[in-house]
C-alpha cells in the first residue's frame, strides 16, 4: 500500500506575517500616496479658483477704466458701486481720484486714479492704478451737435473748417 504524503494548504506561520507585513505595507503606501494626490488636486482648485477671480477683477477694471476714458464715468472718486451686468451681482467698484501735480511738478490735468475692484461673496478685493488725463477741452461725449457721431463736431478743429480732429493738430482725426 502506498503513503500518501499529507501536505498542510495553511502556509506556516512565518510565511503568514510576512504577507501581512506586506499587506499592511502596500494600504500603507496606497492611503499616503492618496492623501498626497487628493492635496494636490484641493491646491489646484483653489489655484484655478483663485485665477478666475483674478482675470474677472482685471476685466472689470478695464472696464471701469474705458468708461473714464469715454467719459462714462466722471473723473471724481465715488463708489463702491455695484455692477449692473447680469452675472456680476457680487462684484463691486470705487474709484479714488488724486491730483499728481500736489506731489510732483507736472501738469494739473494729471490724474492718478486707483479702482478697487470687490466680490463680497468670495471675501476678495484688487486695486488698479492709472494715470488719466482729464482735459477739460475733451469732446462731450452728450454734445447733441455731433453729426457725425464720433464725439466731435466742426467746432471742435478751428484750423481746418469743416474736419472734425484733434484741437491744434491739422489733419488729426481720432
Amino acid at each position: 500500500m502506498m503513503s500518501a504524503v499529507h501536505t498542510s494548504p495553511r502556509p506556516c506561520s512565518r510565511q503568514r506575517g510576512a504577507m501581512l507585513l506586506e499587506i499592511v505595507l502596500g494600504v500603507s503606501i496606497f492611503v499616503l500616496s492618496s492623501v498626497y494626490i487628493l492635496g494636490g488636486l484641493d491646491s489646484s482648485i483653489r489655484t484655478v479658483s483663485t485665477s478666475r477671480l483674478d482675470a474677472t477683477a482685471a476685466d472689470l477694471a478695464v472696464t471701469v477704466h474705458s468708461n473714464l476714458k469715454l467719459k462714462l464715468i466722471d473723473l471724481i472718486s465715488a463708489g463702491p458701486e455695484p455692477f449692473e451686468a447680469d452675472g456680476f451681482e457680487d462684484w463691486s467698484w470705487e474709484i479714488d481720484v488724486s491730483d499728481i501735480a500736489d506731489r510732483t511738478d507736472l501738469p494739473t490735468e494729471l490724474k492718478n486714479v486707483v479702482i478697487t475692484i470687490r466680490n463680497e461673496a468670495q471675501a476678495y478685493e484688487t486695486t488698479t492704478n492709472y494715470l488719466l488725463w482729464d482735459d477739460p477741452n475733451a469732446p462731450d461725449p452728450d454734445d447733441e451737435t455731433d453729426d457725425e457721431g464720433d464725439g466731435m463736431d466742426e467746432a471742435d478743429n478751428p484750423d481746418i473748417p469743416g474736419v472734425p480732429g484733434v484741437p491744434g493738430v491739422p489733419g488729426v482725426t481720432p
